[in-house]
C-alpha cells in the first residue's frame, strides 16, 4: 500500500481507539472486550508499519509464476534468467530445463494466465509481444526507413535504400540459408528452439531467391503463413530476417544485417574479416540502434505525462534485447562485441571502422 493509504487507515484506527475509550469508561471493570479491541487494533497498526518484516517474510516464500509453489531454492549467479531480471518474473530453477515454453522475443517463460502464440516452425511468441510483431516482407518496409535513418542522420554511416533487399521468413528458411537445412528441420517442429539457438538475420551477396513471407492469418493460438519467392533486382545485397518478431527486436536485427551490408558495400568480402571483428561490430551497431530507439521514447515521453502500460512494455524489451546482447555467451557475438565496444568507446565509432576498412582488424 501506499504511505497515505497507511496513514487513512491509521486514522481511522485512532478514531475507532477513541470510540472505543469512551465506550469503555461504561462498561463493567471484569469486562475485558475493550482492551482486546484495543490490542487488535494496535497489533495491525504495528504491523503496516513494519513492511520490512512482512517483506523479509513474503522473500522467504516466494511463489513461482509458472507453477504457483512455493521456490524452494534460488538460481545459482550463472543462471538467472533475463525473466527474472527485467520483467520481475519469479520462477523454480527447474524451469529452465524442463521444457517449459519461452518466448522466443520477450524471453519469458509460459504462465497459465498468458497466451503464447505458435509462428508454426517451432518458434512461441507471447500475446504481447504479438501485438507489434512483422510478419511480412511489405510489413517491413517503414521499418527499413526507420533504420536507414538510423544510419545516415543517427550514426553518420551512409547507405542507400537500394543497396539491398529485405525479405522476411520463416526458421525453415532461414535454416536452409544458414547450412541448417534437411532431415533436422522436423526438429522444428517437434521441438521449441532456444532463442539463443536460432539463426535470427543473415545477409548474402548472391544466390537462390528467398522464399519470403507475403502474408499471415491468425487462427486460434496460430499463425498460419503464405510464402513466395521473392526476386531481387539491382543490388545482389539480400537481408533475411526473422518473420514474427516485434518491431523493436527486428529492427535492432535489420540494423545488425545492414552494418553486414555495408561492409561488403565498401569491398569486404565475407571471409576477409575475422568473424569475431565483424560480428562484434555489427553487434555494437544493433545495440546502438535500441539506444537511438531508447532516446526517441524518452523524447516522446516527455512531451505526454501518461505512462502506459504499452509503453512501459516497449523499455523493458528494449532492456531485454540489450541484455541479450551484452551477455552473449559465444566466441564471435559475445566476445566480439565485447572486443568491439571497447575499441569504440576509445576511439569512437568512425575511427575504429576506419581502422577495420583499413588494416581489417579493430584497432588496439
Amino acid at each position: 500500500m501506499s504511505q497515505h493509504e497507511i496513514d487513512d487507515i491509521e486514522r481511522a484506527m485512532r478514531l475507532s481507539l477513541l470510540d472505543l475509550c469512551g465506550k469503555g469508561k461504561n462498561k463493567n471493570e471484569n469486562e475485558p472486550s475493550y482492551d482486546e479491541d484495543r490490542d487488535l487494533a494496535e497489533a495491525i497498526k504495528a504491523s503496516l508499519r513494519s513492511p520490512g518484516a512482512s517483506s523479509s517474510s513474503r522473500q522467504k516464500q516466494r511463489v513461482c509464476d509458472v507453477c504457483d509453489a512455493i521456490i524452494k531454492n534460488t538460481h545459482p549467479p550463472d543462471q538467472i534468467p533475463v525473466c527474472s531480471e527485467i520483467w520481475n518474473q519469479k520462477v523454480c530453477p527447474s524451469h529452465l530445463q524442463d521444457g517449459t515454453p519461452e518466448c522466443c522475443s520477450c524471453r519469458k517463460l509460459k504462465t497459465k494466465y498468458v497466451t503464447y502464440i505458435n509462428l508454426g516452425d517451432g518458434r512461441l511468441i507471447c500475446d504481447e509481444c504479438y501485438s507489434t510483431a512483422i510478419f511480412t516482407t511489405q510489413q517491413c518496409e517503414p521499418l527499413v526507413d526507420i533504420c536507414l535513418e538510423f544510419f545516415n542522420n543517427g550514426l553518420q554511416i551512409q547507405i542507400g535504400k537500394h543497396d539491398f533487399h529485405v525479405s522476411m521468413v520463416d526458421e525453415f528458411e532461414m535454416a536452409r540459408l544458414s547450412g541448417r537445412g534437411g532431415a533436422g528441420l522436423q526438429t522444428l517442429i517437434d521441438q521449441i528452439p532456444h532463442p539463443d539457438s536460432l539463426v535470427l538475420g543473415k545477409t548474402m551477396s548472391y544466390g537462390p531467391p528467398l522464399i519470403s513471407i507475403t502474408s499471415f492469418s491468425r487462427r486460434g493460438n496460430s499463425i498460419i503463413t503464405a510464402k513466395q519467392q521473392h526476386l531481387t533486382y539491382g543490388s545482389p545485397l539480400r537481408i533475411a530476417i526473422a518473420f514474427g518478431l516485434p518491431k523493436v527486436m527486428t529492427g535492432a536485427i535489420l540494423a545488425h544485417e545492414m552494418m553486414h551490408a555495408w561492409f561488403r558495400l565498401r569491398g569486404i568480402r565475407t571471409g576477409q574479416l575475422e568473424l569475431k571483428v565483424e560480428e562484434g561490430m555489427c553487434q555494437v551497431i544493433g545495440r546502438k540502434w535500441l539506444e537511438w530507439l531508447e532516446c526517441l521514447e524518452a523524447q516522446d515521453r516527455k512531451t505526454s505525462s501518461a505512462i502506459t502500460e504499452h509503453a512501459q512494455f516497449q523499455r523493458n524489451l528494449i532492456e531485454t534485447y540489450k541484455y541479450a546482447v551484452d551477455m552473449h555467451s559465444s566466441y564471435e557475438y559475445g566476445h566480439g562485441f565485447r572486443e568491439a565496444k571497447w575499441a569504440v568507446e576509445k576511439y569512437k565509432l568512425h575511427r575504429t571502422i576506419d581502422h577495420i576498412l583499413t588494416y581489417r582488424k579493430l584497432p588496439e
